[in-house]
């Protein structure tokens, strides 16, 4: 039961890291969500899939 709720962790840490590395700077897991799919969703718009 222990592994599959450490790989949706990981998968979960995946926004947090990405905007990390983007923007230099931490922003906590809760917030990652949110901030990171405004940068995904443009893609979309854009055609860029």
């Amino acid at each position: 039961m222990y592994e599959p709720k450490s790989l949706l962790s990981e998968f979960m840490l995946i926004p947090a890291m990405y905007l990390q590395a983007r923007n230099k700077k931490g922003v906590y897991k809760k917030f990652s969500f949110q901030l990171a799919s405004k940068d995904f969703f443009k893609c979309r718009l854009a055609g860029n899939e």
